[in-house]
Order: C-alpha cells, then sequence, then structure tokens
C-alpha cells in the first residue's frame, strides 16, 4: 500500500501557539474506558449454519447493538482471526486510533503540554466510545498499533516544535 504524501504546513511553527486542551466530557486522571460498562459477547455474520465471520469474547459496551458489534469487530478490528495478538475489544480499536492521533498532534508540538495531549486523547476516545462520532473506514482500517510503524502518517515537519513521547503507561511526555 502506498502512502500519500503529505503537504507540509503553510506557516512557520513558531507562528502558531500550542493547544490547551479543557475537559467537558471526561474527568482527569480516570481513563474513559473505565466509566462505561461493558460486557463480553461473540461477534457473528452469517445466516444460520453459514458463517461469514466469527469471533467470540469481543469486549463491547453493553449500550452498543449487536449489529454494531458484529461490524466493528469484522472490518475494523486488527489482525488475523485465531490469532492471539489480533484485537478483541473496541478499546483497544478505539486507544489504537484516539492514541494515534494524539500522539501525532503531541510529536507535532500541537498540546501546550502532556496533560492537553492526554485530554485530547481522552475527550476524542470518549466521543467515539459513546458513539457521539465516527471516523470512516480507512481512519480505522489505517490506523498503527501501539508501539508498530504508523501506516500511512502524516510526514513529520515538527524540527521546530517542542517534542513529545510516550510512557511505559501510554502517557505523553516532553522529550
Amino acid at each position: 500500500m502506498e502512502s500519500t504524501p503529505q503537504t507540509a504546513p503553510a506557516q512557520e511553527c513558531s507562528a502558531r501557539p500550542a493547544l490547551s486542551i479543557h475537559r467537558y466530557l471526561t474527568t482527569a486522571g480516570v481513563h474513559p474506558f473505565r466509566r462505561r460498562r461493558m460486557e463480553l459477547r461473540d461477534a457473528r455474520i452469517g445466516h444460520g449454519d453459514r458463517v461469514a465471520f466469527e469471533q467470540r469474547n469481543v469486549e463491547f459496551p453493553k449500550s452498543w447493538s449487536q449489529n454494531a458489534t458484529n461490524i466493528v469487530a469484522q472490518k475494523y478490528f486488527r489482525g488475523q482471526i485465531g490469532n492471539p495478538a489480533r484485537e478483541h475489544s473496541v478499546k483497544q480499536m478505539i486507544g489504537r486510533v484516539a492514541g494515534t492521533i494524539a500522539g501525532w498532534g503531541a510529536d507535532r508540538g500541537y498540546f501546550a503540554s502532556p496533560e492537553d495531549a492526554e485530554t485530547f486523547e481522552h475527550e476524542l476516545a470518549h466521543i467515539l466510545l459513546h458513539q457521539m462520532a465516527a471516523f470512516n473506514s480507512p481512519v480505522w482500517v489505517q490506523r498503527r498499533l501501539r508501539g508498530a510503524p504508523a501506516v500511512a502518517a502524516p510526514a513529520s515537519s515538527s524540527r521546530c516544535r517542542t517534542r513529545w513521547s510516550r510512557s511505559s503507561t501510554g502517557t505523553p511526555r516532553r522529550e
């Protein structure tokens, strides 16, 4: 798969102030996943004895429909069926996408502090977990797993921005 070249920013980075992010939907120190009731269920697509897709014991919010469970598990969980490395929870999928996007912003110095980067990630995760908004298919499919190389990541343009990295717990920190 070829990645699309990214356009360089039009302004110098020193002309842009870093973003301070305020919490509206989440609570500091509490990950949004901890506030959502989850359950294990089976994802299955088929008719009668004809099964096109099945993944057992997937973790989803209790409020999500079975149809949403089936579609998300089949289309957007990363990894091969039967491989223990395959995603099995909507928390993994949302964490992968929200973490990648927040990481890109932190890497490019868009946030005023590591706390702002974490707030952005938590607010985005909350929005996705509560189905307040959703990305189109390519976002779910192409975002990296934590610790793995990014797929179709935007070109870096952060040479004059503050650099951030992630601690072993995933919290953004200044390098």
